[in-house]
């Protein structure tokens, strides 16, 4: 299945879902943006998956003078957040697999929300080798995602969950359907697994800073 492909499918209706899809929605957003610490008064930012630029939106209200790199797969999200992002000046969209990218300086903070699972799991690690490398010292990474049980148990939990929460939405039938199909995309893995990722590639301080059910946030220094 296509990520790019299901995602571009959505695109002009995906803003319009979150609220209705992720039941902790404002705790989920709100602590991963609350620490995002800089002290730099234009941080160069990377966001990984940037998707329509909700995310975005929500950082630039923090720090307005911002320079960021967005990059995403799927054009017509990317188009959304152009359009949403238009009257911001410091800001590259890229059309890419993240796998894919070079930047050409190194960034005060790389960000992500519900974008890395959909990667394999051996290319989330690869990723966050690569986004170690693309920190200055003392840069951040925060990633605002949706994980998986530490056991079968649990999963299964979080999953039941998930599903039962796109069924009482409130979206039309087509819309809870499509919302269910595209879980089939996730790669989920446990916020432990993360956590030995982020060690493993030499962040220095590493943590889980908000979790419920399958949504965490994860927050990384190097």
């Amino acid at each position: 299945m296509d990520v790019a492909k299901q995602f571009n499918k959505i695109a002009k209706d995906y803003d319009n879902q979150r609220k209705k899809l992720i039941p902790v929605f404002d705790d989920f957003y709100g602590i991963a943006i609350e620490n995002m610490e800089i002290n730099v008064k234009q941080p160069k930012v990377l966001e990984i998956g940037a998707g329509t630029g909700l995310f975005s939106q929500m950082f630039l209200n923090k720090f307005p003078d911002a320079k960021m790199d967005l990059v995403d797969l799927a054009e017509d999200m990317l188009n959304i957040a152009k359009e949403r992002l238009k009257n911001k000046f410091n800001i590259n969209f890229f059309i890419k697999n993240i796998l894919d990218f070079s930047p050409n300086e190194k960034y005060d903070l790389v960000i992500s929300s519900l974008a890395i699972h959909h990667l394999k799991t051996d290319e989330q690690e690869i990723l966050y080798n690569k986004i170690f490398s693309w920190l200055k010292k003392d840069g951040i990474f925060v990633n605002a995602e949706m994980i998986a049980g530490e056991n079968e148990f649990s999963n299964n939990k979080y999953e039941k969950w998930i599903i039962e929460k796109a069924k009482d939405s409130g979206l039309d039938d087509k819309a809870k359907l499509k919302a269910i199909e595209r879980l089939k995309l996730d790669k989920k893995v446990p916020i432990s697994t993360h956590l030995k990722w982020l060690k493993k590639a030499g962040f220095s301080n590493v943590d889980h800073l908000y979790k419920a059910y399958c949504f965490g946030v994860l927050w990384a220094k190097k």
